[in-house]
């Protein structure tokens, strides 16, 4: 449902992850196979497995010794309202500026090598000149020559052909000699109507899928879709601050630069809701994995800090070499402020996104698990289930009615095993 560039980049963007999928799951293990097998790449050491910068150590003390996330619960609440209430502020303070992709309207780019007046001196000329609401930012082309941005929105500009529009506004904004127009576009109310209205569908319907497919994907492995549901939709729950942080960052730069929403900032907001949701859906993977092994005697509590001090290491290493990518994006590659606002967004988005999913997601998902265990009792838990689940599966196994486990674990070399496990090779096992 996006337009033409909005559309390349989401096909570019399945492209690389359907290759990406591809090759970390062929070509690149071909590939550490082939270096460990070599003379060349045979030291242990030069894979990192004794180094600790990331976080790994915090998977082999994640049963005796787990992050406590979900204890602390009100600490991280408290940092997350600290950034909403700053990004509320700015928006209040009218930094969420509409760019004609949502008000329709007329934007010029003037180009001019020894700069501009600032961007107030020119929107009060403009007022001045009866153009209301006009924003202007400023970025740099090539050879250093300075671009001015003047986005004026509504129907001002109509009934003047293109040449007419481009004197009026030069005239209006008083700018100096030298100061060229280099593009000037239009957006009717058609387009604009259609862009507002795609954007609230593309939020509302990558919502609703993600909690389906996740309800799909849970539900199948904890009994129902139902189960399946509340890892959904506490996703996206903890998933959908995001979304007001993304905006508040948005005012932010609104008020510092100029910068405006677009649909490319749409774009950026989907990119970082799906990465945000994935980061999260990760976790609760693995939170899903130890339901199926819980510890001995263990609280539901202790599985999700196990399981996020589990996967702590596994989500900062991604966003940071994403963060990386997004860096090297912003100081080196954006030559206008459009792209360099989807950067930022982009970068602060997934950066907070990391956080929310360490630090947020599973106090979301332990909220509600302790309102279904006061209003509908323990059995209807997801431990509970889980553990119902695993007896129902050990009867099925051994023809045998087996209490309901509380643990479980590998079975030791040498026990007797029941039907249908596989006995390891011992080349395997060594």
């Amino acid at each position: 449902i996006g337009s033409g560039p909005v559309r390349g980049f989401a096909t570019t963007l399945i492209i690389g992850v359907v290759i990406s999928l591809f090759t970390a799951v062929t070509v690149t293990r071909s590939l550490l196979f082939f270096c460990t097998d070599s003379f060349a790449g045979d030291k242990p050491q030069w894979y990192g497995l004794n180094r600790n910068w990331f976080g790994e150590h915090l998977e082999s003390d994640a049963n005796t010794n787990p992050l406590q996330i979900v204890n602390n619960a009100r600490k991280w609440f408290t940092i997350t309202l600290v950034v909403l209430a700053a990004g509320i502020v700015c928006m209040g303070m009218g930094g969420l500026k509409m760019g004609v992709d949502f008000t329709g309207g007329y934007e010029a780019v003037y180009e001019r090598t020894s700069g501009f007046p600032s961007a107030h001196d020119i929107t009060a000329s403009l007022a001045k000149n009866g153009v209301r609401g006009a924003n202007v930012k400023f970025g740099t082309g090539a050879n250093n020559v300075q671009l001015a941005y003047v986005t004026v929105p509504g129907a001002q500009m109509t009934g003047k052909n293109e040449t007419q529009q481009a004197d009026f506004l030069n005239q209006a904004a008083a700018l100096p000699a030298g100061a060229t127009p280099k593009s000037t576009s239009n957006v009717g109310p058609v387009i604009q109507k259609e862009t507002t209205s795609n954007a609230i569908i593309g939020v509302i319907a990558s919502f609703a899928l993600i909690i389906i497919y996740l309800g799909f994907r849970f539900g199948l492995a904890l009994g129902s879709f139902t189960n399946g549901l509340r890892f959904g939709v506490a996703a996206i729950l903890a998933g959908a601050k995001d979304i007001v942080v993304i905006f508040g960052v948005a005012a932010a730069f609104g008020l510092m630069k100029g910068w405006e929403l677009s649909a490319l900032f749409i774009t950026a907001m989907l990119t970082v809701i799906g990465f945000s949701v994935h980061d999260k859906i990760v976790i609760f993977d693995r939170v899903r994995e130890n339901l199926r092994h819980p510890l001995t005697g263990e609280t539901f509590e202790n599985l999700m800090n196990r399981s996020v001090t589990q996967s702590f290491a596994r989500s900062i290493n991604t966003a940071a070499a994403v963060c990386a990518m997004l860096l090297i994006l912003i100081v080196f590659g954006t030559t206008t402020p459009e792209l360099s606002f989807f950067c930022v967004t982009m970068l602060a988005g997934i950066a907070w996104g990391t956080y929310s999913s360490i630090y947020t997601a599973a106090p979301v998902l332990n909220i509600w698990e302790n309102w279904i265990k006061k209003h509908k009792g323990e059995q209807a838990t997801l431990l509970a289930t889980s553990l119902a689940e695993i007896a129902k599966n050990r009867v099925f196994r051994t023809g045998t009615v087996a209490p309901t486990p509380v643990a479980t674990a590998p079975t030791p070399e040498g026990a007797p095993r029941t039907y249908g496990q596989v006995k390891r090779r011992a080349s395997a096992v060594q």
